[in-house]
């Protein structure tokens, strides 16, 4: 394994590590403030919130990134130019349906 690879995965660990501590301080003072009561209602509109944010990613941004890096080391700036585009429309029609199934179920 090279040491560059290596180097990026211990920053990535670091940082899903740094998020989740992050995400983790916010809520210790929020149930402070809002007691048991206010907390189950932040958890009714938190967890399907979670569920549709994970799939309307899923996982595309890690492959997309994949595919960009190959295509610019191998020097194929076009085929990397419209792989791009491509998931970033798809992230995006995924996002608006997650959106949209998310508002008319949960909200209608």
């Amino acid at each position: 394994m090279s040491n560059k690879m290596l180097r990026g995965t211990m920053l990535l660990t670091g940082a899903n590590y740094t998020s989740k501590i992050l995400g983790l301080l916010y809520v210790i003072p929020f149930y402070a403030l809002v007691g048991n009561t206010g907390g189950v209602l932040y958890s009714y509109a938190y967890n399907p919130y979670q569920i549709f944010l994970t799939l309307s990613s899923l996982g595309i941004p890690m492959a997309m990134s994949k595919f960009v890096a190959k295509y610019d080391a191998l020097e194929d700036y076009e085929t990397k130019q419209s792989m791009f585009k491509t998931g970033m429309m798809f992230m995006m029609v995924m996002g608006l349906v997650m959106f949209l199934i998310m508002f008319l179920v949960l909200i209608g």
